[in-house]
């Protein structure tokens, strides 16, 4: 029932491993109960009805991680669900790369539903839903950020190709553009997209504001890669040469 591949109700630490094709009704890889750290570890074809990847009722850290392939079969959070505990949940993604997650319903990468959610430095490529290809946030969630991060040619079959928020979330130097299918961004009437800046989109959606923002940036001026190895402990999107995005932060 929870957890295919491992049931935590303590505190795992998983390093340079590799979880895969195994199947629950919840947390396909694993099922988080308390505190998970998962490091340098390549999740993929994991599956389940609720977070393919991994279910997370507690503390959860990914870093230098690929989540890539896993489903969530009937309903929501392809790569990981992160949803509301009994005590404060939180999630955390640093470098890490989901690609090729899908979703029945609602977040093909990310189904957050915590009390925090923080995103950096990570990528988010080819991943699917309904609602949320790349990242659903629901609208009871809590403080939620995403900065240094590439959220591209994800797709969303109704809404939110690369962001469905239904609650807040902060961006910070990150790209969202050129999903498959479904705006970059989609904003509902308990959410929104609070830009800090240096923010690109491909179509307008994500409600940035900032001087320093670039909504609406054609795919020649992007000038994206394809997701691959490019050194790194994940495969990512570079900025090739003609980029706009290349020097736009300062130092």
């Amino acid at each position: 029932t929870n957890g295919g591949g491992i049931y935590n109700n303590g505190y795992l630490k998983v390093e340079n491993c590799f979880i895969n094709s195994n199947t629950a009704m919840y947390g396909g890889g694993i099922f988080n109960n308390k505190t998970a750290v998962v490091s340098n570890t390549t999740m993929s074809y994991n599956s389940a009805s609720y977070g393919g990847g991994i279910m997370n009722y507690g503390t959860l850290t990914v870093q230098n991680s690929n989540i890539s392939s896993n489903y969530a079969t009937t309903d929501d959070g392809g790569g990981i669900y992160s949803a509301e505990g009994p005590f404060l949940t939180s999630l955390t993604i640093l470098s890490s790369t989901f690609s090729k997650n899908s979703a029945a319903k609602y977040g093909g990468g990310i189904y957050a539903n915590s009390d925090t959610m923080a995103i950096d430095n990570s990528t988010f490529y080819d991943n699917s839903a309904n609602y949320g290809g790349g990242l659903y946030i629901s609208r009871d969630s809590g403080t939620n950020s995403i900065q240094n991060s590439t959220i591209t040619n994800n797709s969303a079959t109704t809404s939110g190709g690369g962001i469905y928020a239904g609650a807040g979330v902060s961006l910070k130097n990150t790209i969202i553009a050129l999903q498959k299918t479904g705006n970059d961004c989609k904003e509902t009437f308990a959410g929104f997209i609070n830009s800090l800046g240096y923010n690109i989109d491909s179509d307008s959606s994500c409600s940035l504001i900032e001087v320093t923002d670039m909504p609406g940036t054609p795919s020649g001026d992007l000038d994206l890669d394809v997701l691959a190895n490019s050194g790194g402990p994940t495969s990512t999107v570079r900025l090739l040469s003609a980029s706009v995005a290349i020097d736009a932060i300062p130092d």
